[in-house]
């Protein structure tokens, strides 16, 4: 994992944790936009894309699964078929009624120490990617994912290619850069104005 995975993982926890009482679902394009309005001033979160949600949510399903707590990340499905992907196996309603009838307020000291350890097991060296497997790497991230990235953009393959070759993680770049070319497109329209 990722810091960003860890970072946008937690504050994704605290959203579920707020749903956990009703079962209540969204999707992930849902989960993002709940998570960039209640943290406006996070980085990371400002930077989450849909497309990068399910990994994210990695943190959250590790906790539960190594506590065995229901998976609470069962709560957030897809927006086309309105339920979780065939990973989850079976009786996804099963699932949000034990996430409801669990008390979650007994683990959130729990899950902020598991935070912690894992902040402390990513302080590591990113590994470096050599500029043909990078390349490789994002044709093949776009690729699977090209239906879920936004129509209107065009791809900075340079700043792609500079992430992932510094050790980032495709997602992570994709992440970025798409953010940065949606705040480029507002800051335009605004001067436009």
């Amino acid at each position: 994992m990722t810091t960003a995975d860890i970072e946008i993982g937690r504050i994704y926890y605290g959203i579920l944790i707020d749903r956990a009482p009703t079962g209540r679902m969204l999707s992930y394009g849902d989960l993002v936009a709940a998570a960039k309005a209640a943290h406006p001033d996070n980085e990371f979160v400002q930077r989450a894309i849909a497309v990068s949600a399910g990994r994210r949510l990695e943190a959250v399903r590790v906790f539960t699964n190594r506590r065995g707590y229901p998976d609470i990340t069962s709560l957030v499905v897809n927006a086309s078929t309105g339920e979780v992907g065939s990973a989850f196996g079976t009786d996804p309603v099963a699932r949000r009624a034990e996430i409801a009838a669990f008390d979650w307020s007994s683990v959130d000291d729990q899950f902020g120490d598991f935070i912690t350890h894992l902040r402390a097991e990513t302080r590591v060296k990113r590994k470096k990617v050599k500029l043909g497997e990078a390349k490789r790497l994002i044709w093949e991230f776009f690729d699977e994912h090209r239906r879920t990235l936004p129509s209107s953009l065009a791809i900075d393959r340079i700043r792609l290619q500079d992430m992932v070759t510094d050790g980032h993680a495709v997602a992570d770049a994709f992440e970025v850069v798409v953010s940065e070319m949606a705040s480029s497109e507002t800051s335009r329209t605004l001067d436009a104005a």
